[in-house]
């Protein structure tokens, strides 16, 4: 059971990804965790009452809108903020402003200068502000980190990503901001590289920063973005990152594509390699191998960390703790807004595209568009490390330019 010291959390929102937060927070306190679900924000309880009167049969408050939650000083410890990207940078400053400590959904944001605005209310305020990058909580991440400094395998010198991550067409039509590159006035930038693959450029970006609590520097972005989709933004991303530190990053992602691979990593190193594949089952770990032929590996999803409990952890003061801060997503949104400055959005030609139907959860049929050859392209830039105008699997891929990111600070699009 929870105990006088748990950490009170309130979620703003009780449907889409708040309803993860929730089921989270409600998991972690039934197993003993030092966490507690006390508040939730239910401005659209009508969509599900049973659900809504659910929570409150379970003693969680129910709120209609963030300034009431944001009122229960004596009651929460934690304020939440799953909700759309447009949102993510007002609502946590008000929350931080509150003085709160905050949990805030990836990626931070779109834009560079709203980053860097919720950067400045953080130093103001308690805090602290804590990003839901998942991986950065992981104690496999930090292990593989340590040994990668501690030169384990010689120096990193490349980073390899790959994600095939189908989506439906009804993906894009989940809400307002899906696909968009911006949302009332506030640069969105959605896409596999600020959206639902942000995590692996992410977690690479971390893994190559010179020190065990620092991401890498990056210094030059080359990109290319594509989308079969009638979508604003882009649902092919591929980039590849030039650091500070002397390691070069490339990822390649899609969820325009046939079968789904990934995210698949290799990180290459004077001594060795580290591979690692998210999507396979049951192997997940991350795999060290020795240009001596000496093996090893370090388990990841046996020691798998709700971030929850890592919060709480921290702010209980058991700082060592795995946490993602706002300081190691900043080079995540530099790549970002890199990425969108390098290419525009090519289209891909209908006639390259096809359509097949899956079944979801629920054994729906979902329509999914997808770019024939794609999942060829995807593998062919991981095996060689490279971007699809180079991989000679891809005859519509259009290279990007350089861009500079090492002194940027306000992003913007032409119109």
């Amino acid at each position: 059971m929870t105990t006088a010291r748990s950490i009170r959390f309130g979620v703003v929102g009780l449907h889409g990804f708040s309803r993860s937060h929730i089921g989270s927070i409600q998991r972690l306190e039934q197993t003993g965790a030092p966490v507690k679900l006390a508040a939730a924000v239910a401005y659209a309880r009508g969509q599900d009452e049973a659900y809504a009167a659910s929570l409150e049969a379970a003693g969680v408050r129910l709120v209609p809108d963030v300034d009431t939650l944001l009122a229960l000083k004596k009651e929460l410890n934690v304020v939440t903020v799953p909700v759309g990207i447009a949102l993510h940078v007002p609502m946590a400053e008000k929350a931080l402003q509150a003085g709160y400590s905050v949990y805030l959904e990836k990626p931070v944001t779109g834009a560079i200068q709203d980053f860097d605005r919720l950067a400045a209310v953080e130093r103001q305020t308690p805090g602290p502000l804590f990003i839901g990058f998942q991986d950065i909580f992981q104690p496999s991440l930090w292990e593989l980190k340590r040994r990668l400094i501690a030169g384990e395998l010689g120096s990193l010198r490349r980073a390899v990503v790959m994600a095939a991550w189908p989506r439906p067409r009804s993906y894009y039509a989940r809400n307002a901001w899906a696909g968009r590159l911006s949302m009332d006035g506030t640069w969105v930038l959605d896409s596999p590289l600020n959206n639902a693959c942000a995590h692996f450029i992410n977690l690479v970006l971390f893994l190559a920063g010179a020190d065990l609590s620092a991401a890498a520097c990056p210094m030059e972005v080359t990109a290319e973005l594509y989308r079969a989709n009638p979508i604003e933004s882009a649902d092919t991303t591929a980039v590849r990152v030039r650091t500070a530190e002397g390691v070069d990053i490339v990822f390649v992602a899609s969820h325009a594509c046939e079968l789904a691979r990934g995210p698949v990593f290799r990180l290459e190193c004077e001594g060795g390699e580290v591979t690692g594949d998210r999507g396979k089952v049951p192997d997940n770990d991350w795999h060290l191998h020795r240009r001596s032929g000496q093996a090893d590996r370090i388990a990841v999803m046996p020691t798998w960390a709700d971030p929850f409990e890592h919060v709480a952890l921290f702010l209980r003061g058991e700082k060592p703790a795995p946490i993602c801060s706002l300081a190691m997503a900043r080079p995540h949104t530099l790549v970002v807004n890199g990425a969108h400055l390098s290419s525009p959005i090519h289209d891909i030609p209908a006639a390259l595209c096809g359509e097949v139907t899956r079944p979801d959860n629920d054994g729906q049929s979902l329509a999914c568009r997808f770019v024939k050859g794609m999942n060829d392209c995807l593998n062919a830039c991981f095996e060689k490390g490279c971007l699809p105008s180079e991989s000679g699997a891809a005859g519509w891929a259009r290279p990007g330019n350089p861009v500079d990111v090492s002194q940027l600070t306000v992003f913007f699009l032409p119109k």
